[in-house]
């Protein structure tokens, strides 16, 4: 069984942002850009170090109140780029319940993690 241990490098966080962000958004908050802009930065200042932190940080907790199950399938799909029918052979699953238990992984996640993408909207 795979456990996620560790913040995910600055490299992992902006595809997960554009799955975690998903459907549904129109634009971007601002906020969102920044997170992406910083993860993909060639040399960030102290300030984009601190808040890069803060994030992985607040993603490992989210991660953590995942099932085990929930979080394979996502540290799976996510950071190891696996297929959904690779995910169930790895795991010994049907590929239907590798769907569902990403779908609600995914959705958990976005939940506890909504405050980091939507903080700036209405500011405008």
């Amino acid at each position: 069984m795979i456990l996620v241990s560790g913040s995910p490098g600055l490299q992992s966080i902006p595809a997960w942002i554009g799955s975690a962000h998903g459907a549904g958004s129109s634009g971007g908050s601002g906020h969102e850009q920044s997170i992406i802009g910083l993860a993909t930065a060639g040399d960030p200042n102290a300030e984009d170090q601190i808040f890069a932190r803060q994030i992985g940080d607040r993603l490992d907790g989210a991660l953590e109140k995942l099932s085990l199950r929930q979080r394979a399938v996502f540290a799976l799909r996510h950071y190891e780029d696996r297929s959904l029918a690779e995910i169930a052979e790895i795991l010994g699953l049907d590929v239907g319940t590798v769907k569902v238990h990403l779908f609600r992984a995914t959705e958990k996640l976005r939940e506890d993690l909504h405050d980091l993408y939507f903080r700036d909207r209405g500011k405008k």
